[in-house]
């Protein structure tokens, strides 16, 4: 659990970051944290997200990726399914890191409904496109949805 201990004190480190400084070196300081992080910690760090302030769970939503797990992917559903619309949209933009082929059926029915749904909300330029692009690899590993 020493991994889930620095994932958690860097994120909440990352929280005084200005957005420079957390896009310039904050993100790979905590992504190569996160790297590190086993299913035992994953499964720690889904019991304490909900306690942690928006700022720190939208970083890690950012970096959650790189820990490239099964485990990893099941957080960040819960994330999209059940976190702030800002941090929901971080996870969306993290799980775009796996390959379309680790998703079950069942998560790529869930990821195409928030992709859907996102989009359908006023976002910003950058966002439509990623957004947009992860919606598109998605339907040419043929996933289906509206």
């Amino acid at each position: 659990m020493a991994a889930l201990q620095d994932f958690d004190r860097t994120l909440s480190e990352s929280t005084t970051l200005d957005e420079d400084a957390w896009a310039d070196e904050g993100v790979v300081l905590a992504g190569s944290v996160a790297a590190k992080l086993s299913d035992k910690d994953l499964l720690g760090l889904s019991a304490i997200w909900p306690k942690r302030p928006l700022i720190w769970q939208q970083h890690c939503a950012e970096v959650l990726g790189w820990a490239r797990q099964d485990a990893s992917i099941e957080l960040l559903m819960t994330l999209v399914d059940q976190a702030d619309p800002r941090v929901a949209m971080a996870a969306l933009e993290s799980l775009r890191e796996f390959h379309p082929a680790r998703f079950t059926a069942e998560q790529t029915k869930a990821i195409l409904a928030a992709l859907h749904a996102m989009l359908e909300r006023p976002v910003g330029p950058l966002h439509q496109v990623v957004l947009g692009a992860f919606l598109a690899t998605l339907r040419a590993a043929g996933a289906s949805g509206r």
